[in-house]
């Protein structure tokens, strides 16, 4: 805007200037010619003096477009050699022009070594016939777009010294008044590459762990259960065809038999459930957290539950989660409860609930025997038993079935007591972040 009215001021001096020459003249009587030749001396001073307003001006524009290219190539300097990946500069003969400090530590090259030498030099011998034919193709292209090579499948790229890495490369085009050059950004993930294969490894061999166990579960399933019925029934007929010709110490030894076959049997039914949790499909809905304890204490109200037993049940927020596999959490954590504390005067368990801060918890509390704190964390252990069997009856394995159930919605389990004083036992389930099970599934 400035410089397209710069020309306009001079213009309008020069004609006032004429006008006044003009009437100078005519005032003094000067001769036509010399009035001329002054009027075109100030004409041409004029237009002079405008010219070199303008070129000042386109001066001053030049000098500062100048520093503006000169920071901002500064800036690109600086992003290229900080770049934490290896950055090459390339021309249109796959020369290489500019290379950052990474691309030297990476490819074992000085920049003084492959400056001007091919990218062709750092390709697999295997490789190079179809890398130059990929790479004049791409370059004699008219308008040679941005791309991205090896996100599939991860490219060899060859060091100075032979080794080789795996790598991702993008190219991206620049054009500059001279020719197009490219931008080639070079990844290495080669350590991902070897961290993925080795979770896949890990994959397949817990993959072949469970099959054997599966295996293992359907042996013990049929191979034990068999003789587990002979045992009991033998010593069911012994004791009713036999008895009244037995003693009392041989009737109680049967009755021994009878019941270590039941708790083999209740044993064997646990570790059969637990093999089995981590394959059965989850099917993710909004819970009823009240009725899913209301249905639990009635299926326990038959064995476990006696009228001396007060149950407090607060409010309790609902959840997203199977509810067959919740309750079976809840029966399990009650069950616990009511057994733990069945010997007590005035046997208390309390229910309660609340939302926290990304997700929804809830705790069983109980007045029973308790626990020594430093043997919460193994509570959860199959088949970890702090009570002898004689004492408390039970396989050892329904709280550590909960803990995997809680942990395949992606939540976590906990336990606090003092031995005496009772036990709590908790869990609590995410209401923000799903599961990997329920994404499965939904």
């Amino acid at each position: 805007m400035t410089s397209a009215r710069l020309p306009a001021i001079p213009l309008l001096v020069a004609a006032a200037s004429v006008a006044l020459v003009a009437l100078l003249s005519w005032l003094a009587e000067l001769p036509l010619s010399t009035t001329l030749m002054v009027m075109a001396g100030l004409l041409l001073g004029l237009l002079l003096w405008s010219h070199v307003r303008s070129l000042r001006d386109v001066e001053e524009r030049l000098r500062a477009s100048l520093a503006e290219t000169t920071a901002a190539e500064e800036l690109a300097s600086g992003l290229f050699d900080m770049a934490p990946d290896t950055v090459l500069l390339v021309d249109a003969h796959g020369r290489v022009l500019r290379m950052n400090e990474q691309a030297e530590t990476m490819l074992g090259w000085s920049a003084e070594e492959l400056v001007g030498q091919p990218v062709d030099v750092l390709v697999p011998e295997r490789l190079l016939e179809r890398h130059v034919a990929g790479r004049t193709g791409y370059l004699e292209l008219d308008a040679p777009d941005r791309r991205l090579l090896g996100q599939d499948r991860e490219l060899p790229l060859k060091r100075r010294d032979g080794t080789e890495r795996l790598v991702e490369i993008s190219l991206g085009p620049m054009r500059t008044p001279g020719e197009l050059r490219v931008i080639v950004a070079v990844r290495d993930v080669t350590e991902r590459r070897r961290a993925q294969e080795e979770l896949e490894r890990q994959f397949r061999e817990v993959e072949a762990l469970n099959r054997e166990l599966e295996a293992f579960s359907y042996s013990v399933s049929h191979d034990l259960r068999a003789p587990l019925r002979a045992i009991d029934g033998f010593s069911r007929t012994l004791e009713e065809d036999h008895g009244a010709g037995l003693g009392g110490e041989a009737r109680r030894l049967l009755g021994v038999v009878r019941e270590r076959a039941a708790r083999m049997g209740a044993l064997i039914d646990d570790l059969l459930h637990f093999s089995r949790l981590s394959r059965q499909a989850m099917e993710v809905e909004r819970v009823d957290m009240e009725a899913l304890v209301g249905g639990a204490v009635e299926s326990l109200r038959g064995g476990q539950l006696d009228d001396r037993l007060e149950l407090v049940v607060g409010a309790l927020p609902k959840a997203r989660g199977d509810g067959r596999l919740l309750r079976q959490v809840w029966e399990n954590y009650l069950g616990n409860a009511f057994k733990f504390s069945a010997g007590r005067e005035r046997p208390c368990v309390e229910v309660r609930g609340r939302r926290g801060r990304g997700e929804v918890v809830y705790e069983v509390r109980d007045n029973g025997v308790g626990f020594a704190p430093e043997y919460s964390a193994k509570l959860f252990v199959a088949f970890q038993r702090l009570h002898p069997a004689e004492e408390f009856e039970g396989t050892g394995i329904g709280l550590a079935l909960a803990q995997r159930i809680v942990h395949r919605h992606g939540g976590r389990v906990w336990a606090e007591g003092r031995p005496g004083e009772g036990a709590t036992f908790g869990f609590a389930l995410p209401t923000r972040r799903r599961s990997s099970d329920e994404e499965s599934t939904s």
